[in-house]
């Protein structure tokens, strides 16, 4: 198949689960938790998901097979094994809920009704906002917000990036988004660095096309204020790891 071919192909898919920017927000997603989890020294852990997509997907087989084979050994695969033996992924709240135990609070929203209507009866809280992002504005403490919007995000991201930085003053902020060209990042990267934050930033360019899409994408973390640097620093490397092991998909087909 020609590549003009396989570019039209793809144009009407928007998402496909497992792709390469799922496996790549997931697994900093199973990094972040767990190390925030093993900070704390209170209980319960507050997690918010304000784009929460559905608790599961159904996976292709060309997708299912990299994450078996390349990925066997990741905390990633270790989640999504009992799911991929039914030919699905897990998605974000159904992850971090498998990382956290039972006695996390969770708290959720989607423009998607039956999105949420996948959390009913489970314990997991609704945010009663009208947009993922006014999240940013509550006055509650989270010990990580996880923020994962399509790539409209860059329609008014200096209005988001401005609500991030205020809130990461007292709540870790994590950020994902897909991005077609290199200087819409380039764009983010300059605002998150004349405010002066603290960030951790990997990104990762087009995968392969049928499975993953015509997207490059990007994930940021802004710790909470009252992160120390050691901490910091040491998550830093353990992000940056995550995001080579990916990067390395791209290589291996």
């Amino acid at each position: 198949m020609r590549y003009a071919d396989q570019t039209e192909k793809v144009k009407s898919v928007r998402y496909r689960a497992g792709n390469i920017g799922d496996l790549l927000k997931h697994s900093w997603l199973i990094e972040i938790l767990s190390f925030l989890k093993k900070q704390q020294a209170k209980s319960p852990f507050y997690y918010a998901d304000t784009f929460s997509g559905f608790d599961e997907y159904g996976i292709g087989e060309g997708q299912a097979e990299r994450i078996r084979r390349h990925l066997s050994r990741s905390p990633l695969f270790k989640i999504q094994k009992r799911a991929l033996s039914r030919d699905r992924y897990l998605g974000s709240v159904s992850i971090a809920r498998k990382v956290l135990g039972p006695a996390a609070r969770v708290e959720v929203f989607d423009r998607n009704p039956k999105a949420l209507d996948c959390f009913r009866g489970s314990g997991i809280g609704t945010l009663k906002i009208k947009s993922g992002y006014d999240v940013l504005n509550k006055k509650k403490f989270y010990d990580l917000i996880f923020l994962d919007p399509y790539d409209d995000f860059l329609d008014d991201h200096e209005t988001v990036l401005a609500q991030i930085f205020r809130k990461a003053r007292d709540s870790s902020v994590f950020l994902f988004f897909p991005f077609r060209h290199f200087a819409q990042e380039k764009g983010v990267l300059r605002i998150i660095g004349q405010s002066g934050s603290r960030y951790m930033h990997g990104s990762i360019g087009r995968g392969d096309l049928l499975l993953d899409g015509v997207y490059r994408f990007a994930v940021f973390l802004f710790p909470a204020g009252h992160m120390d640097g050691k901490a910091y620093r040491h998550l830093t490397r353990k992000l940056d790891a995550t995001t080579s092991m990916i990067q390395g998909l791209r290589a291996s087909g």
